[in-house]
């Protein structure tokens, strides 16, 4: 990994508050992939079996529309250092959008399985990977909750 992606993680939210070695010790559970333009690296509805970090490039995170006969709805577009994929180790649940590559993308993909091994090993990191993976998923609902009220203020009152 190169000093510039190692200065983007240093800075991702996932990883605030570990030091530089403990950043490394993260890192080295997983294994780097690139996605081409246009490829999902996650679909909608599939197993989740692993977390990403976005090293290099942006994504989308795209649902199908229900009432567009399954167009694709952009959700949000995420930059490298972001994380993504991250409620399949929480919930163990399917896969609830397809993260799409809008350019040549480099991720990081940790298995699942992996990490609740290293969590529950290093519990000192664990704590802290654990609690900003909360903190990012509770912003994620907040600003989910600030537009479905924009939402309903739009069809109510225009």
């Amino acid at each position: 990994m190169n000093d510039q992606t190692k200065q983007i993680l240093r800075r991702s939210r996932i990883l605030e508050g570990l030091n530089d070695d403990q950043i490394e010790r993260v890192l080295a559970l997983g294994k780097e992939q690139r996605v081409s333009l246009g490829d999902a690296i996650v679909e909608e509805g599939e197993e989740g079996t692993a977390v990403f970090l976005l090293l290099q490039g942006r994504i989308n995170i795209e649902r199908r529309h229900l009432f567009q006969g399954g167009k694709p709805q952009i959700l949000a577009t995420l930059e490298p250092g972001e994380t993504f994929s991250e409620m399949s180790l929480v919930d163990r649940q399917a896969r609830s959008a397809t993260c799409r590559a809008i350019e040549p993308v480099v991720v990081l993909r940790i298995e699942n399985e992996l990490l609740e091994t290293f969590i529950a090993q290093t519990p000192d990191i664990g704590l802290h990977l654990m609690r900003n993976l909360a903190a990012q998923l509770a912003m994620r609902l907040r600003n989910l909750d600030a537009k479905m009220q924009q939402a309903m203020i739009d069809i109510f009152y225009y």
